[in-house]
């Protein structure tokens, strides 16, 4: 290549030689090449990306439409591109006797990668035995893992089995590996596993007498913050759990405490159940307050509160279940019977009392010690009597004068 005389003579025929020239000019044709640092390149990137060029300068750049590109220096701008692969073209223009040429060059805009993670059901249950998945949105392909350990996670899926995990709050991350110019990108969600509650009730003391007036409480372990019920009857706090026997109807009652339904657990209710004893009450008589000690068995008279036992003081001889005296085989006095209930459910010994009195059965002998006796006779004789006197005389015949 390069810039040449030609020069055309004519030799001498009588005349001088004579010579013209004209100048010849070879050119190089143009080459050359282009390239990017990078193949690929991250739409966030908002720094212009300089192309590497070899070869003959001069040339414009172009690619088609989506690439934000410098035609005059092949500068390309990433965050004002469309995401895509494109060729970008370098040409240089017909000269110098050559035609135009042009150069390429592939590259690729990429999007950044973007996702997002919930769990509809946070919190759940530590009872749960199947796996709860994930929502994901955005960029697929990523992998799942747990902050602090402790939660059962697929990396995979993300789906975590919460009975299988430690109780507590957690950070799920989820993490799109970098690509395509991107950088890594990670997205977070919090997931809860909650203990599923548990509790006991019983109340130490029952069964309680109505007779109480002071509040009974309960005995609660395991989960607070229940709430306390029973049947119609018991007078009961429900917030407590306390009873007082006084307000309540005497009967056996089942006393409920519901922890609500939280933490992605259903409500948990346990149960205990709690009776409220009547006072015993009774009374005892009998058909008189004095028998003759000749008289057989009678029959005691008892109202109200049954099952209790009669006793007396030594003397008196009594059944100490059915109460019945015996007035011929007791001596005779008079007696304080008690009837006692022994102390149940709750309720103190019962002591109710009747008095009553044996008598002993009179008797008495008389006799005449000059009988038999001269009708001469005209002063009064003398009766002799023993035992129980204030009685009165009579005889068998009206001709026999007494006094």
């Amino acid at each position: 290549a390069g810039t040449y005389t030609v020069t055309y003579t004519l030799a001498a025929a009588g005349c001088s030689a004579v010579s013209t020239t004209a100048s010849v000019t070879i050119t190089t044709a143009p080459s050359a090449s282009i390239s990017y640092a990078e193949s690929s390149f991250c739409k966030t990137i908002t720094s212009s990306q300089s192309v590497t060029q070899t070869g003959t300068t001069g040339g414009t750049y172009s690619s088609t439409t989506g690439l934000s590109i410098n035609a005059s220096t092949g500068a390309i701008t990433p965050s004002s591109s469309t995401a895509g692969t494109y060729t970008v073209s370098y040409t240089l223009a017909a000269s110098g006797g050559c035609s135009a040429v042009t150069t390429t060059a592939s590259l690729t805009i990429n999007a950044a990668p973007s996702a997002a993670i919930s769990y509809s059901g946070s919190p759940f249950c530590n009872t749960l035995t199947s796996s709860q998945s994930v929502i994901q949105t955005g960029t697929t392909g990523g992998t799942y893992s747990a902050s602090p350990t402790g939660l059962s996670i697929n990396a995979g899926t993300g789906a975590i089995t919460p009975s299988s995990s430690t109780v507590g709050t957690y950070t799920v991350s989820y993490t799109l590996a970098a690509t395509g110019g991107c950088s890594a990108v990670s997205t977070t969600a919090t997931v809860t596993i909650t203990t599923a509650p548990s509790a006991s009730i019983s109340y130490a003391e029952s069964p309680f007498c109505k007779t109480l007036t002071s509040s009974q409480s309960v005995t609660q372990t395991g989960t607070t913050g229940g709430t306390y019920s029973s049947t119609t009857g018991l007078g009961i706090n429900t917030s407590t759990g306390a009873i007082t026997p006084s307000t309540s109807t005497a009967g056996t009652y089942t006393v409920s405490y519901t922890i609500a339904a939280t933490g992605g657990c259903a409500a948990v209710t346990t149960t205990t159940t709690v009776t409220i004893t009547a006072a015993p009450i009774a009374s005892i008589s009998y058909a008189s307050t004095s028998f003759c000690q000749t008289v057989g068995v009678q029959d005691a008279s008892q109202t109200g509160t049954t099952g209790g036992t009669y006793s007396s003081t030594t003397g008196l001889s009594i059944n100490a279940s059915t109460g019945e005296i015996t007035p011929s085989t007791s001596t005779a006095g008079t007696y304080t019977i008690t009837y006692t209930i022994a102390a149940a459910g709750g309720c103190l010994e019962l002591i109710t009392t009747t008095t009553l009195t044996i008598i002993a059965a009179p008797s008495a002998s008389i006799s005449y010690a000059g009988s038999p006796f001269c009708k001469t006779l005209s002063s009064a004789q003398a009766v002799t009597g023993i035992g129980a006197s204030g009685g009165t005389y009579s005889a068998s015949s009206t001709l026999l004068n007494i006094s």
